[in-house]
């Protein structure tokens, strides 16, 4: 698969087969049968994840609830994915049997007590089909992901979806996100001294004169913008210019300067 490193819980009877990047590093803290825990460490970023294969049985499945709910990280970034081989509501299923309310209880109780969160999600909101035609198709939403408001707060843009079905019965989750950068927005001020510049009527009418599609509205903002970024490149240019014009005469006057301070 091309990745240097993976861990597994074969040793206690599992199925999950974990694989990661060279970029970041895992350090497994737990595993059971139906489920693997440890932090993936990214830079100076820790996030505690958590990958599950839940059992088809309802008390096997009960077991690996438990175990999750001891993983909590307790106020740090948590990300919980895999295939919960269970449905949260009626509306995840087509086709077949509906569980009963006190079957599905216990999963939502455990979302609930950890705080946890679904991410928004695009396309296809089924994960698992059994294949089989008529009456008796079934379509489930059995494989999702979740978070912690942790989680939510280090990234931006979080977004998953369900790549196409091949070889298994189940569809691959795609989980995407963005570092979230915090900027300062610094307001564009106008120097009156900037109109005295003999360029800078012809800059403005250069930038306001490009074509802009779309209603009135949109491109007066879009040549307003236009005009500030052109202007912005131009300031840049003359601080540039003056910074090494300054140079020159501290190298050309600074000689006498600082031996008049060292002298007193």
């Amino acid at each position: 698969m091309g990745f240097p490193s993976c861990v597994n819980n074969a040793e206690v009877e599992g199925k999950i087969w974990l694989f990661w990047a060279a970029k970041v590093d895992f350090q497994l803290s737990a595993c059971s049968d139906q489920a693997i825990s440890g932090w993936f460490v990214f830079g100076s970023r820790r996030i505690f994840s958590s990958f599950v294969y839940a059992s088809c049985f309802r008390e096997k499945r009960l077991e690996s609830g438990n175990y999750l709910r001891l993983q909590d990280p307790q106020g740090q970034p948590w990300f919980i994915g895999g295939d919960f081989n269970i449905i949260r509501v009626d509306s995840e299923k087509i086709g077949g049997l509906f569980k009963a309310p006190w079957a599905k209880a216990p999963f939502n109780d455990w979302i609930n007590g950890c705080a946890l969160i679904e991410p928004p999600s695009c396309g296809n909101t089924l994960s698992w089909c059994n294949g089989r035609n008529g009456g008796r198709h079934i379509w489930a939403r059995l494989d999702r992901i979740l978070v912690n408001m942790q989680f939510i707060n280090l990234f931006e843009g979080l977004n998953f979806s369900y790549l196409p079905r091949s070889s298994s019965d189940h569809a691959p989750m795609l989980f995407t996100l963005f570092k979230k950068n915090i900027s300062i927005v610094k307001p564009f001020r106008f120097l009156r001294m900037w109109g005295s510049h003999d360029g800078f009527l012809s800059l403005v009418e250069q930038s306001w004169g490009e074509y802009v599609e779309g209603c009135a509205m949109v491109r007066v903002e879009e040549e307003m913008l236009q005009a500030k970024k052109a202007h912005l490149q131009w300031v840049n240019r003359e601080e540039m210019l003056a910074c090494q014009k300054s140079r020159i005469k501290w190298l050309a006057g600074g000689t006498p300067i600082l031996s008049f301070f060292m002298l007193r």
